[in-house]
């Protein structure tokens, strides 16, 4: 019996047929028997169509915090056409995948392709502090190396708490998307979705992620 994901991976390698953006859901958060459907019909795809469907998943990815396509994403890092690598890279900008740091290593060290290996030297850049740590060769810092959360930013309501997030997040130059993929891997819920409590282990885990000069522009604005 056909299932579902394979009759829509049929419609989507079928060239006569648009690529509609709206069903490309199909392909969020696939298991791995999906994704080994995937991998088996991804290469029978044109090379045109591929580089319209990593575009869309791009702009799905980054108006919806429900989709994941990271598997997706990934396994078309590998892709023989360089424009599909780059706007792979280009859509995996919130990643926190521990997979992904192979993968921006091989392609920033031997990709032949110069577009290729700048956005994945901007992917590195735009990772979060473990995914740029580990690609250093480096450990992420210690918590006892980090300065304490400051008072104001623990306390008050809840909404206090959700602004906190977002001038957290301009201080470390983290979209929306990024704030959203990070609070649901690591306390399970978007910020909107956590309780208070949540929201203070939310503020205190960027806290530790900012650097010590994006902690100091913060704490000056703040003072302000």
């Amino acid at each position: 019996m056909t299932s579902s994901l394979e009759q829509y991976l049929a419609e989507l390698s079928d060239p006569d047929k648009p690529v509609v953006p709206s069903k490309l859901v199909n392909l969020s958060e696939l298991s791995f028997e999906e994704m080994e459907l995937f991998k088996t019909t991804w290469p029978e795809i044109g090379t045109g169509r591929r580089r319209q469907i990593v575009g869309w998943l791009e702009e799905l990815q980054a108006d919806d915090f429900v989709m994941d396509f990271d598997d997706v994403l990934i396994f078309c890092l590998d892709d023989p056409d360089s424009q599909v690598r780059v706007g792979a890279l280009e859509a995996l900008w919130a990643c926190e995948e521990p997979s992904l740091i192979n993968h921006l290593t091989g392609l920033l060290l031997g990709d032949a392709e110069h577009t290729v290996r700048a956005a994945a030297a901007k992917a590195a850049d735009d990772a979060d502090d473990e995914l740029e740590a580990a690609m250093a060769g480096e450990k992420v810092e210690d918590d006892s190396d980090v300065p304490p959360v400051p008072d104001n930013l623990l306390a008050g309501t809840k909404a206090d708490l959700e602004d906190a997030v977002i001038d957290l997040a301009m201080a470390m130059g983290w979209h929306q998307n990024h704030v959203n993929n990070h609070a649901k891997k690591h306390h399970s819920g978007t910020p909107s979705q956590l309780t208070h409590a949540g929201l203070q282990g939310l503020v205190t885990s960027m806290w530790q992620r900012m650097t010590d000069e994006q902690r100091a522009a913060y704490t000056e604005v703040s003072d302000e």
